[in-house]
């Protein structure tokens, strides 16, 4: 995910709470850094079967 608007840590702040009410969401994994996420989510077919979502957020300034 890159963000080209301001205010960085706020876009952090709302990933999780996002990520964590989908339907599917099982588990977090170990963060990592700031703006790494690791999630666990269920296979809407499959409940036994696991799918694992990395989010890499990125701030990317309008110009340089």
């Amino acid at each position: 995910m890159f963000n080209k608007n301001k205010n960085f840590s706020a876009v952090l702040e709302v990933i999780p709470p996002t990520v964590e009410s989908h339907p599917n969401y099982k588990r977090t994994i170990n963060q990592g850094s700031e703006s790494r996420f690791r999630y666990v989510f269920s296979h809407k077919d499959d409940a036994g079967r696991e799918l694992t979502l990395t989010i890499l957020a990125f701030d990317a300034p309008r110009q340089l």
